[in-house]
């Protein structure tokens, strides 16, 4: 049986995933597709996927976790729907599993809810590995809460003190907000900050911790919420993000990208051992089964260590499609299959990608139809 697929919500990288799935099936013969039709939802009914759907609807941007998951039982019933990447209401979707399966329908999610919650906070994340005596994948790190302004200091102080195989000229500490769905804020501490850099590339986020400190204390005074921060070892080498498929737990494939530093442009598609012990030890641990993104980066003396794991699609997704493996593809070949993939290609290391860009005709909102 073909798959009916349905994406429901999720980033502009989908868009990627669909146009990747679609030409992927193209160069197939007809018994070797998979895919019947391909179903995308969103709540804004300018969504870019839009235009690579064979069906579409705009999804109310008001409705409730409860009402949502109802409303996508009918949708999935009316219109034969067999398998869904789930994304919006993620929990409140997974924890009515087994009403999708009463219907025909099996959700596609790479890890449970309950491991999407570690992975979420950095700090949660960190203590799993250390706990599983994988510590040696991990910078050096502590929590700080900006409630406690006069703490910074000696936080940072230790951070200094477990870096022991990093030369003291080269010890440099950062903060980043432990809930990753906070944003991207990162800071870099300085002793004495490039007053050119602070005035002309402030985006830099370099400054010293004391002033750092102080902001972040007023900041949470004035919101009335006290957050934590990460307080880490800056990684001042090359970072690495790897595109994974795993299968209950054990690693498929992958596609580690460099990102570009310096003068340097585009992300280069690279291998290596330890890059690869990294991302198995992360499939097993967290269970993973789909597409799992890892983000690591090489401290001063060039060791991994891991910044971060996320059970939804990356970003750079785009980019990794570029490099003969699509992980689309195949992990919807997986689930129609239950785990048979056959022969996989290998990526093609040493290759170079800019970006990934798309120009669509976006369909007009009587066109969508919009979910009530």
């Amino acid at each position: 049986m073909k798959l009916k697929v349905w994406f429901n919500d999720g980033t502009a990288v989908i868009a990627e995933a669909i146009q990747s799935l679609k030409q992927h099936e193209a160069t197939l013969s007809e018994a070797e597709r998979i895919l019947q039709q391909i179903h995308v939802t969103h709540h804004n009914p300018n969504f870019i996927g839009f235009s690579l759907a064979d069906q579409i609807a705009v999804e109310d941007s008001n409705i409730s976790a409860q009402d949502y998951t109802d409303w996508a039982l009918g949708y999935a019933a009316d219109h034969s729907i067999n398998c869904i990447v789930v994304s919006r209401f993620y929990k409140a979707m997974i924890a009515r599993t087994e009403d999708f399966r009463a219907i025909g329908v099996e959700l596609l999610y790479s890890c449970s809810p309950k491991e999407l919650a570690v992975l979420d906070v950095k700090s949660d994340f960190y203590h799993r590995l250390e706990q599983a005596y994988y510590g040696d994948m991990v910078p050096a790190w502590l929590i700080w809460n900006d409630d406690y302004e006069t703490q910074l200091q000696a936080s940072v102080v230790t951070i200094k003190t477990r870096m022991v195989a990093v030369p003291e000229d080269l010890k440099t500490v950062c903060a980043k907000p432990s809930n990753r769905l906070l944003g991207k804020a990162f800071y870099r501490f300085d002793e004495h900050p490039d007053p050119h850099q602070q005035l002309y590339f402030p985006e830099d986020k370099i400054m010293r911790f004391p002033e750092f400190g102080q902001l972040a204390h007023r900041a949470s005074m004035k919101a009335g919420t006290a957050n934590d921060w990460l307080v880490m070892e800056h990684l001042p080498g090359h970072e690495y993000s790897i595109d994974c498929l795993a299968w209950h737990g054990q690693l498929v494939t992958y596609v580690a990208r460099q990102k570009p530093v310096g003068e340097e442009e585009g992300h280069l598609i690279v291998d290596s051992p330890e890059l690869r012990r990294q991302v198995q030890i992360l499939a097993r641990e967290f269970g993973f089964s789909g597409l799992f993104n890892a983000k690591i980066k090489l401290d001063s003396e060039g060791r991994c260590k891991v910044l971060s794991a996320s059970a939804r699609f990356s970003d750079g997704l785009g980019l990794s499609l570029l490099c003969g493996i699509n992980l689309p593809w195949l992990w919807l070949k997986m689930h129609a299959s239950k785990g048979q993939v056959g022969e996989l290609p290998p990526a093609q290391i040493g290759r170079r990608l800019f970006s990934w860009s798309k120009a669509v005709v976006l369909p007009s909102p009587a066109q969508s139809g919009v979910v009530a």
